[in-house]
């Protein structure tokens, strides 16, 4: 296998969700979805690049304040092929120089992996070099081409959910917010309910953190409500007889441990973070996910908290964790959550409102 398709698994788990909510628009070369993001927020281009053969083999789209993603153009397996917060810079160089040339129109980007693309119309990087076998040969092309036109179900599932979000509610993606409910002020009326044994458990908080360096992955602490959630599970086990859990009886110690192992946000899963981290500590958290608010309501009553991704606007994501419900008579459904604003579980959203991108429930 080339080390470029070892590069796409190696990216597969840390992709941003913007790379895979923009893929849709690029995929299919249709105009029937051109108008669902615009540049306001946050791509800067969207550049075809080709295989040897002439077809269009992916899409370079750069964001802005900063970052890039190559996407693969298969509906099939819409995978990032890279990603990253700079750029590709045997690309970027290309496009400078037609830019100068001011012909940029023209230019035709021919990839073969991170590491060289050329401009066939002005024979940059010069395709006469080599013939297009040798090439073949030289950048591994048949396997990166065999994985890139395989089916990838999981890639292929995010990209429909992400497109099915966008086309459910223009409004709601695009701006909006948590709609976060505290306590005393849910509506009035009868109600079923249940929660977690979570008394006594001090919640991580975002804010503590904000800015500061951790002290094992040497990075700077921000947007990380994916490694504040992951913290706020383990804590709640850690209340139910697995102590463990809490590094060193610390919150700090537990939050940077996880933090070293999720990142800053996006991510678009904490499961395997929390898992690895149960498992350093000595123990084994399992997981699944959750599909209704009857599944969340069973996984409340098994005493399984969850981890929740919802979305607000394009750029508007939330990790929380599900820690109890509130069913209201007249119909409706709502989730208690540890936000990770505030040392606080009593907060509520109604199912449904904001939009939810995955959840799982986790147990040991």
């Amino acid at each position: 296998m080339s080390f470029l398709c070892k590069k796409v698994k190696f990216i597969e788990n840390r992709e941003s969700y913007i790379v895979l909510i923009s893929s849709h628009r690029y995929m299919s070369g249709t105009q029937d979805n051109a108008d669902i993001w615009r540049t306001t927020e946050g791509v800067n281009e969207v550049i075809p690049l080709y295989d040897l053969n002439y077809n269009i083999r992916a899409y370079y789209i750069s964001f802005y304040p900063m970052g890039y993603a190559i996407i693969n153009n298969n509906l099939e397996n819409p995978v990032a092929i890279e990603f990253g917060d700079g750029d590709n810079g045997p690309i970027r160089d290309i496009l400078e120089e037609a830019t100068t040339l001011s012909r940029k129109a023209e230019a035709k980007i021919v990839y073969l992996g991170p590491s060289y693309s050329f401009d066939d119309t002005t024979r940059n990087f010069s395709r006469s070099q080599s013939s297009d076998s040798e090439l073949t040969e030289d950048f591994g092309l048949e396997d990166m081409y065999a994985f890139l036109d395989s089916s990838n179900a999981a890639e292929k599932e995010i990209h429909t959910t992400a497109r099915a979000l966008a086309l459910s509610n223009g409004d709601q993606s695009r701006g909006g917010s948590y709609d976060f409910i505290d306590w005393n002020s849910m509506p009035s009326g009868s109600y079923s309910s249940d929660w977690l044994p979570f008394s006594g458990t001090t919640w991580a908080v975002m804010s503590n953190y904000t800015g500061k360096t951790n002290p094992l992955s040497k990075k700077v602490v921000n947007d990380h409500c994916g490694a504040t959630a992951a913290t706020n599970l383990s804590l709640y086990f850690a209340t139910q007889g697995y102590s463990n859990l809490k590094k060193n009886g610390s919150v700090n110690d537990t939050f940077y441990d996880l933090h070293n192992r999720t990142g800053n946000c996006p991510v678009l899963t904490i499961a395997d973070s929390v898992s690895a981290y149960a498992t350093s500590r000595g123990y084994t958290i399992n997981n699944s996910s959750v599909s209704s608010y009857t599944t969340y309501k069973t996984a409340i009553t098994n005493k399984r908290p969850c981890g929740i991704l919802l979305t607000a606007a394009v750029n508007n994501w939330h990790w929380v964790v599900g820690v109890g419900y509130r069913q209201y008579s007249s119909g409706g459904n709502y989730v208690r959550v540890v936000t990770g604003w505030e040392n606080s579980a009593n907060n509520f959203y109604l199912w449904g409102s904001p939009a939810t991108w995955s959840i799982s429930q986790y147990w040991i």
